[in-house]
């Protein structure tokens, strides 16, 4: 029985990445390592290692580590979200004893959208609860020697991005 799996060398499965999941995940403390996801056209409305959390989902005794989200995109569907665990969650999904590790990459031509209102990007999801849920997540710049521009993370998780100086 293996205590990881690890992902750093082999794709996350696209029916997380591009469905709702509903479904029950029980951990029993094992982890999930290296998973990485990445937003680049406007074909989804919902981006992240899940698109959407839905009414019935639940994840208990589990670890995602050092999981990436990249988001690089020239346009954006209307009222996209984007997260690093999901794009969006149900009030109620729930969760217990989940811990969330990662980074969210912000690619250059998201600067370009930072006055767009068409789009939103959280921490870990937009909407939801995140009771049972303990993240460490950075947002950075994923190429930050091209273009100038500002990330901010609230209190919240809602990141913002405006232009540089």
């Amino acid at each position: 029985i293996y205590s990881e799996l690890d992902f750093s060398q082999i794709e996350w499965p696209q029916a997380f990445a591009n469905g709702k999941f509903n479904g029950k995940i029980f951990g029993n403390g094992h982890k999930i390592i290296g998973a990485s996801v990445e937003s680049t056209s406007r074909s989804r409305i919902s981006n992240g290692l899940f698109a959407s959390l839905g009414e019935n989902a639940y994840i208990e005794n589990l670890e995602f580590e050092a999981v990436t989200h990249k988001i690089d995109l020239m346009s954006v569907a209307p009222g996209a979200t984007f997260g690093l665990l999901a794009g969006s969650a149900a009030e109620s999904a729930s969760f217990s004893n989940v811990k969330v590790s990662g980074k969210i990459l912000i690619g250059d031509s998201c600067a370009s959208l930072a006055g767009s209102i068409d789009y939103t990007i959280n921490t870990l999801f937009v909407g939801g609860i995140t009771d049972g849920i303990d993240a460490s997540i950075t947002v950075e710049k994923a190429n930050p020697a091209t273009k100038t521009f500002n990330l901010k993370v609230d209190e919240d998780g809602n990141v913002s991005i405006t232009q540089g100086d």
